[in-house]
């Protein structure tokens, strides 16, 4: 088995159901966002630093601002499904 050298990077991502069919990422925009995540109503978000604590800090606070404003949370089924 061949493994890559390390990059000298960190990552993070973040992926959340959403109420509304495509978010809106200009809260989100920073230089560490590598890519959004196209997925109808999800909010998906991908960071890379060389400094995992900038990673950390932006995972948290999309997090809080995902939470507060954006998240949807479905209800539990009556019966489980098979």
């Amino acid at each position: 088995m061949k493994f890559q050298k390390p990059t000298g990077y960190y990552s993070g991502l973040i992926v959340a159901l959403i109420k509304d069919l495509a978010p809106n990422y200009k809260d989100f925009e920073c230089e560490e966002v590598v890519k959004f995540l196209p997925i109808d109503y999800h909010v998906g978000i991908v960071y890379k630093s060389k400094d995992s604590d900038i990673v950390q800090d932006r995972l948290d606070s999309a997090a809080e601002k995902i939470h507060e404003e954006m998240l949807n949370v479905l209800p539990p089924k009556d019966k489980p499904s098979s």
